[in-house]
């Protein structure tokens, strides 16, 4: 009879380790520094921790100094919007007033800058600088007076396909003064040296769009696509000659009865490469529990939406992960949805900040530290906080977190490859 063998079960092969995120939370308010280097750096963190700008005080009063006497003091900055295809851009807002940029009041004065061609700044901390700074032309009326901005409910920046960054532009869309049913699109070209106004028709908002007004923009398939809450989005290819707007109503998940309780109606990011619209409401009578969350995609090439997934505050409060959180349960404020998935949410609560796995009512990421969120608000505590001062920015390919633990001789050698947008 054979001699019976047994040996030890092999044992499974660990885990690969998740890959490192493509994107990080970068708070739109820009913390000030009066030291000496360049005008613009970042300090890249892998989220949920947050990425802030910086920005030198000295540099800065160079560009926007217009012969007055006020100290850099009255200075304020803040990301308008940032854009990975555009050479990993970012729009910035300078104000005499604090927190101008952020806030949602139309017509606010400023200078608007594009700082661009963010690289390392040295080996020791996970630090990049810009190459280049520019300071965008005053927009003026046919009748020489100065046209303000409306920040970020209505300028959108977006780079022109295939160019790599180098030819990008920055876009505002308004109602034409005196003209029924005519919009106004405001835009300036890099490598020009002024704003261009062109008057677009939507025949599909005919009689509505003396209402409309932009609550919100953002740069998605080409195009840039305004929103308002109540009409719906208007996209717009703005680098056509004569570009027509498209108009999209955006998804009835509010019926009678219910009530809206996200602060302006709910939220339009992208998430792996689609528009996503997110809301948060419930019966005008029921407890909070019965609050719905509802994710929307927009189809590709037909202006309709398909409901992704829906479930409401109560499962989340009653899982497991959420009750070891220790969370309150209160309605959060939407902040983003995932940029990589689209099943996860991000909401701000109190101090914290959180995302949700929605069909699943899963906790994924938490972040208490209230210095975290401070980080969000730059110089200034902001009560309550809220989505307007942050931004979820996909980051170029040579500013991925997966590059931030590499040697820096070895990184700047990828950069300098000619075949590094292949190899990153």
């Amino acid at each position: 009879m054979a001699a019976s063998s047994s040996s030890a079960p092999a044992l499974a092969p660990a885990p690969a380790p998740a890959p490192d995120p493509h994107w990080t939370i970068l708070g739109r308010v820009a913390l000030l520094q009066r030291t000496i280097g360049e005008l613009v750096c970042v300090a890249v963190a892998k989220p949920p921790c947050a990425s802030t700008l910086t920005v030198r005080t000295s540099a800065l009063l160079e560009l926007t100094d217009d012969g007055d006497d006020d100290s850099d003091k009255d200075r304020y900055v803040a990301a308008v919007a940032a854009d990975a295809d555009a050479n990993s851009a970012s729009l910035l807002h300078v104000s005499r007033c604090p927190l101008i940029g952020v806030d949602l009041d139309l017509d606010r004065p400023g200078t608007l800058l594009v700082a661009t061609g963010f690289v390392p700044a040295d080996a020791s901390e996970h630090v990049y600088t810009t190459t280049d700074v520019v300071r965008l032309p005053d927009r003026t009326s046919p009748d020489g007076k100065p046209v303000t901005s409306s920040c970020i409910r209505s300028l959108g920046l977006i780079s022109f396909p295939g160019s790599g960054g180098a030819d990008y532009m920055v876009a505002d869309l308004r109602l034409a003064d005196g003209a029924k049913d005519l919009f106004s699109l405001l835009s300036f070209r890099s490598g020009t040296d002024a704003w261009v106004e062109r008057q677009l028709s939507c025949p599909s908002m005919c009689g509505l769009s003396v209402l409309w007004s932009s609550d919100d923009v953002i740069a998605h398939d080409q195009k840039l696509w305004w929103m308002n809450f109540e009409l719906g989005l208007l996209g717009c290819d703005v680098f056509f000659k004569d570009p027509g707007l498209e108009h999209v109503i955006l998804p009835q998940t509010l019926t009678e009865g219910l009530l809206n309780i996200q602060s302006g109606g709910g939220i339009l990011r992208t998430s792996q490469g689609k528009l996503r619209y997110v809301e948060i409401a419930r019966p005008l009578t029921d407890p909070p529990q019965n609050t719905v969350i509802t994710i929307w995609t927009l189809l590709d090439h037909f202006p309709w939406w398909e409901k992704r997934c829906s479930t409401n505050l109560g499962s989340i409060w009653s899982s497991r992960c959420y009750k070891d959180s220790k969370l309150p349960e209160e309605a959060p404020v939407i902040a983003f949805v995932h940029p990589q998935d689209p099943d996860a949410v991000f909401f701000l609560l109190q101090k914290f900040v959180f995302s949700v796995n929605v069909p699943q009512n899963r906790i994924v990421d938490l972040i208490e530290d209230p210095s975290v969120v401070g980080v969000l608000s730059g110089n200034t505590v902001l009560q309550p906080i809220c989505w307007r001062y942050i931004l979820s920015w996909e980051l170029p390919p040579w500013l991925h977190t997966e590059h931030l633990s590499m040697p820096f001789d070895d990184f700047m050698a990828l950069l300098e490859s000619p075949t590094a947008d292949h190899q990153v």
